[in-house]
């Protein structure tokens, strides 16, 4: 499984955007993948065709059962001024929407080098990637070998 990381991180620690936002690489074939592994059942992952994971959730565990309960003002989304932060087995994941974009930054909590992984996305394709992921597990119809097959990869690990 390919990871995705920028050459250098990003070490604005305030998130202010302005002149910065061109260092952040738009990746246009985002979407949102489930895969299963042996340790902690089905996880999600932030994807890219072209780059690979290029976000990685691993606290969050039997994801499947938490996506059938959330709603989309419940998704990993937060404003500039109070970003979705999350941080737990050493990551920590920061994102927000500004203007058309949705920035997503991640890096090792303990480390004071920044954000390894950091890239924007169009908002649209990001809330759309959320729609479907989120309806598709409330359906009625769902099983986790169909969901695997609609949203997975391969392996992780």
């Amino acid at each position: 499984m390919q990871y995705f990381y920028n050459e250098q991180p990003f070490k604005n620690s305030s998130l202010e955007m302005e002149n910065n936002e061109n260092q952040f690489p738009i990746i246009k074939d985002f979407t949102i993948r489930i895969m299963e592994n042996d340790f902690s059942g089905m996880q999600m992952l932030y994807y890219s065709e072209e780059n690979g994971v290029i976000t990685s959730f691993p606290w969050l565990t039997d994801v499947d059962q938490t996506l059938k309960t959330m709603n989309m003002m419940q998704i990993f989304l937060g404003s500039k001024e109070r970003p979705y932060c999350a941080e737990n087995n050493g990551t920590k994941v920061v994102i927000y929407a500004d203007g058309e974009f949705v920035y997503v930054l991640q890096g090792d909590s303990s480390s004071d080098e920044g954000y390894g992984t950091y890239f924007r996305v169009k908002q649209d394709t990001y809330i759309s990637e959320w729609e479907t992921l989120l309806t598709y597990f409330k359906s009625k119809l769902f099983e986790r070998e169909e969901a695997f097959e609609m949203f997975g990869v391969d392996d992780i690990y």
